[in-house]
């Protein structure tokens, strides 16, 4: 940890984050709520907040900041000249910095963090996000902890997007929401879609490991990525602070009954990942599914989705629900493959918090410290993860036990209380 660091000071951490994370309505607004509010009781940081909006973030949301966050700082909106000039003499040419840097990053905000920085004087500084990570410039001379919450290896994750071929999902995700529509059909033609997500996962590969050395320590969800990224370095310096769970919230009894022959998908659509999931879920594991089944798909989905499967009577899309727990406990099983990713997908911690029998593949189950059988099932051919859903709904038993598994699981290893301690290992 950076030695300069002044361990007289009050305790103010300055977070810089890609999106307001209130109120924590997403997997990745969850982990950051939790880690704000973690810091903050257990560690006894003033917390600052420095936030991009993204899209699902509206202005005046930073007025309803939760009682542990002492201060939100807006960023300034990146233009699309300075994206543009980024691009071309940052990602095209030059320093080939990944696209996401190139769309987040410019001098004004470098230098209202540096003016923050000053103003603030914090003790330690967490950035969110290998898209935020160039920050680092603002704050390099400052004598403080600096930590990259990298969260995930984003390049493991289009490696495998990118071998997804079927692929029918629009992958610019947030980034191309309202922007032109001619443009995003262009880029989201397969060899042009290709060729980014490969020249992108390139240059993530490379910035990681580059902002892992100059960072003091870098945060991951997931204990394998932390081995991974690890053993690339002369020296270890990532370190696992894992997704966790309100247990309380999602193990309480609720008044349900099953529905009969019932299955659950979370997700939002509006990213690849989850729409290429529901494509996975409804053409290759739904028809091999011997028992007639009704599949139920809880979060935001564009029309273009629902629209492809409209007429498919087996499918009911529910749009996004305030509180999924009655709707999806009514439901038998938890169906959630996952196309591409990495780290911990939250969807399952959290189902399987609720004591939900869960049937997911290699990719949906990584990171957690499960047992495949024992707390939930774990497959990759689809013929075979029918099979474990038609054994499911027939017995009951089964899915009892692998449900009551799965929330001592999440008791015992992923409550947020017990997350939170983790923070030691960054020297928090």
């Amino acid at each position: 940890m950076n030695s300069g660091a002044d361990n007289s000071r009050e305790k103010k951490l300055l977070f810089i984050t890609t999106r307001l994370f209130f109120p924590p309505e997403s997997g990745r607004k969850l982990s950051l709520y939790h880690y704000c509010r973690g810091l903050h009781k257990v560690c006894g940081y003033k917390i600052y907040l420095y936030s991009f909006l993204d899209s699902s973030n509206r202005e005046d949301e930073a007025n309803a900041k939760p009682d542990f966050i002492e201060t939100v700082y807006l960023a300034n909106k990146v233009g699309s000249l300075a994206k543009l000039k980024n691009i071309l003499f940052n990602s095209l040419f030059g320093k080939r910095q990944p696209f996401q840097c190139s769309l987040y990053v410019d001098e004004r905000n470098m230098r209202r963090i540096s003016q923050l920085i000053a103003s603030v004087k914090p003790s330690a500084i967490i950035v969110d996000m290998i898209r935020l990570a160039p920050y680092f410039k603002a704050f390099a001379e400052f004598p403080c902890a600096k930590i990259l919450d990298m969260d995930d290896l984003l390049s493991k994750r289009y490696e495998r997007q990118v071998a997804k071929r079927e692929s029918r999902s629009d992958f610019t995700g947030q980034y191309g929401k309202g922007g032109n529509r001619v443009f995003r059909a262009v880029v989201n033609l397969s060899p042009i879609k290709k060729w980014i997500l490969l020249g992108e996962c390139a240059r993530l590969v490379n910035y990681e490991k580059y902002y892992t050395y100059l960072y003091d320590k870098v945060i991951l969800v997931s204990q394998k990525e932390t081995d991974i990224l690890n053993s690339e370095l002369p020296r270890p310096k990532a370190i696992t602070v894992a997704v966790g769970c309100d247990l309380e919230y999602f193990a309480s009894k609720l008044p349900v009954a099953k529905k009969p022959n019932t299955l659950s998908f979370v997700g939002n659509m509006n990213s690849a990942q989850g729409s290429d999931a529901v494509d996975m879920i409804i053409t290759r594991v739904l028809p091999k599914i011997k028992a007639k089944v009704t599949l139920k798909i809880f979060g935001k989905c564009p029309e273009g989705v629902m629209n492809r499967y409209k007429f498919n009577e087996n499918v009911v899309f529910t749009g996004y629900v305030d509180d999924l727990r009655i709707p999806v406990a009514e439901t038998e099983v938890f169906l959630a493959p996952i196309p591409y990713g990495s780290g911990i997908k939250t969807k399952i911690i959290e189902a399987m918090a609720m004591g939900m029998p869960v049937v997911t593949n290699s990719i949906g189950a990584e990171g957690i410290n499960a047992v495949n059988g024992t707390h939930l099932f774990i497959e990759d051919d689809f013929y075979d993860m029918a099979k474990l859903v038609d054994f499911l709904l027939r017995s009951r038993d089964k899915a009892l036990e692998i449900g009551a598994n799965a929330k001592k699981l999440i008791q015992d290893e992923y409550q947020w209380e017990k997350i939170w301690a983790s923070f030691a290992d960054a020297g928090l």
